[in-house]
């Protein structure tokens, strides 16, 4: 992840779609509700890190294959995979990984303060 690639806009939109349901979860709690929050926050990123392995995984271009194949057998124009592979690099470059990087903290945000608060 190279961080010169980051969109603090987009990071704040991703960040308002992640506390959106453990803020609301711990509305509708009837008690303890930093608690909910919490857990609600703790789940969203562990959610959220796994699709951002996956991303990753797609950012390095390990899903190119399958791509090329359905590509081949649903296009009528033909490329070779090495021309195929090259237009997708060039598409994911400058890619960052949003979903992974505030996964992570998120969680490390919801343990530390779980671990400070209880």
């Amino acid at each position: 992840m190279k961080l010169k690639n980051v969109n603090f806009t987009s990071i704040i939109i991703v960040s308002m779609f992640v506390l959106c349901y453990p803020f609301l979860k711990a509305l509708t709690s009837q008690s303890n509700r930093l608690l909910v929050f919490l857990d609600a926050l703790t789940i969203n990123s562990l959610l959220m890190v796994l699709f951002g392995m996956i991303y990753h995984l797609h950012l390095k271009g390990d899903f190119d294959a399958t791509a090329y194949f359905i590509h081949n057998s649903s296009s009528k124009q033909h490329i070779s995979y090495d021309d195929f592979c090259a237009q997708r690099q060039e598409k994911r470059k400058g890619s960052f990984n949003y979903p992974l990087f505030l996964g992570l903290f998120y969680l490390v945000v919801s343990y530390l303060a779980a671990r400070l608060l209880y």
